[in-house]
């Protein structure tokens, strides 16, 4: 696998597909959009996730801290993907889920869904028909 301590940056567009197997980096940023996919595993010091128009990333793996931005039906599965906190912007019919063992801040709106797994201390504003439930 891929192994470095600086910052990566990673991004997939107009209905891509990438398997990550083995990425071990220091802080990480994800860039996903148009219908793309990414799936694998992966040990990252710090990740921002930012998943736009109905694409999804499925990771396992860890990070101490993230910041996730999901949009436009959107899929993020971090279940199998432990961080300490989490900070979350879902909106447009988008589904995330996260696994922290610290806290999740953030705003779900627009009919999304955020799952969360762990006992983490919650800030979560709410809107637009918009759930939060443990899993």
């Amino acid at each position: 696998g891929f192994r470095s301590s600086d910052r990566l940056e990673l991004e997939a567009s107009g209905v891509s597909s990438f398997n990550i197997d083995d990425l071990k980096a220091g802080d990480t940023v994800f860039e996903i959009s148009g219908g793309s996919h990414v799936l694998g595993g992966i040990e990252i010091a710090n990740g921002r996730f930012n998943v736009s128009g109905a694409s999804s990333i499925d990771l396992e793996g860890y990070a101490s801290d993230i910041s996730i931005e999901a949009s436009g039906a959107s899929h993020v599965n971090l279940a199998n993907f432990s961080v300490s906190n989490a900070t979350v912007t879902i909106s447009g019919a988008s589904l995330v889920t996260v696994n922290a063992s610290g806290t999740i801040d953030g705003n779900v709106s627009g009919a999304s869904r955020l799952t969360y797994l762990g006992d983490p201390a919650l800030t979560i504003e709410m809107s637009g028909d918009s759930t939060v439930d443990n899993r």
